[in-house]
Order: structure tokens, then sequence, then C-alpha cells
């Protein structure tokens, strides 16, 4: 199978349940459109034990408690600092000061150590690029990120990473949008709400309410 195949039989099928088998009325470059917009759709309605072929993972040596984020992150799962492979702890940016403390005074519920580190996403100073801060080990200390890539830009020659069920959903939204254009919104919200449907039973294989985790049930 050639590169693009799996692509352009999603685009077929798309014309199939359109009933528009030529680009006299609908243009392959609009339907791989609405395919890419799908993709990121999907992406963040799946559980991200739902679609494994998504994560990826980066190791190396932090710079100045920073790692740099990969080319294709899209969002983080989990990262492991130093050789004991201690997990880093997600902090929201809004309560960054129960981390380094109100108005110079030294935080003593949550103390940043090698043993119990602390990362968030956030550039280092204004107009810097946005990395990973983890706060509490070496400032040179090794790593290892898992995180979720992003979606790849379908084309009649690039396929999609996401397995062939996720390619399904992914058919289903493109035909719910092409109905919504065409202003047959009855059909756009039924192939809709069997699109979300499809997600839901999807996730509801692994560990409820774990938006990130989650083991097969």
């Amino acid at each position: 199978m050639a590169a693009g195949d799996i692509t352009k039989a999603m685009r077929d099928r798309v014309r199939a349940t359109l009933g528009e088998y030529s680009q006299q009325g609908v243009g392959d470059a609009e339907i791989y459109l609405h395919m890419n917009r799908a993709g990121y759709d999907v992406g963040w309605r799946l559980a991200d034990a739902a679609i494994p072929e998504m994560t990826k993972r980066a190791t190396g040596s932090m710079t100045s408690n920073q790692i740099t984020l990969p080319s294709d992150f899209w969002r983080e799962r989990v990262v492991y600092i130093g050789s004991a492979l201690v997990m880093a702890k997600w902090w929201p940016i809004s309560q960054l000061d129960a981390l380094y403390g109100i108005q110079g005074s030294t935080s003593t519920v949550h103390v940043p150590s090698a043993t119990e580190p602390y990362a968030y996403i956030w550039p280092a100073a204004e107009s810097a690029a946005v990395k990973i801060n983890v706060l509490g080990p070496a400032a040179t200390a090794t790593y290892e990120l898992y995180y979720q890539i992003k979606p790849t830009d379908m084309s009649a020659s690039v396929d999609p990473v996401y397995s062939t069920t996720t390619c399904d959903a992914i058919v289903m939204f493109t035909v719910a949008r092409f109905r919504e254009q065409a202003k047959n919104f009855p059909e756009s919200e039924r192939v809709f709400r069997q699109y979300r449907e499809k997600c839901m039973v999807t996730n509801s294989r692994f560990a409820p309410g774990k938006r990130y985790e989650g083991a097969p049930g």
C-alpha cells in the first residue's frame, strides 16, 4: 500500500456517502480540509489511552530546569525526572504562588524537590518560547517525556497516524460538516450525534473520569 492510500480511501467513503463522486460539486482539497479538522476534534474527544498510536516519548537532559517541547508536541501526558524516573506532578498555572511562595514567603505546603518534582508549561520569560518548567530537581537532570503528537495533516500522499477505528470517526465528522454546509441541519445533527456516540462508546472502555489515563476494561 502506497503512502496516501488510506487517506484516499477515506476521501472516497466521504464522497460515496455524500453522493458526490466527482470534483464538480466537492473538491478533494475541501474534503481533506474537513478531515484534518476532524483529526483534531477526535483527538480532543478520545481518551489518550484509546489512541496509543498518538503517544510519543522524548528523552534528554534539562537546561536550567526546562524541557524544550518537541516539534510535534500537542499536549503533555507524563514526565519522569532523574535516573530514578520520579514522576513530576503537573501543576496549574493559576496556583504557581503555592510553589514559589507569596510576596517572598516560602510555601510550606508544597515544597518541590528531587523526590517530589512539579512541572508546568509556560514561557520562561516574556516573548520566550513555551517550555516545560520543572521545579525541584537539579537544573540539568535527565527526563523522559511522554506526550501526544499533533494529528498528521492528511493528503493524497500522507496517511493518518490514527488507527482504522478512529479513521471511521473522522469520516463521520467530515460527512456531518458537509451536510451542515449544505444547510441540511437535521442530517448534519444526526451524523454528528453518531460521531459523538462513537467517541463516547470508545471512551467507555477505559477508566471513567480520567481524561488522559485508563486501561481497557
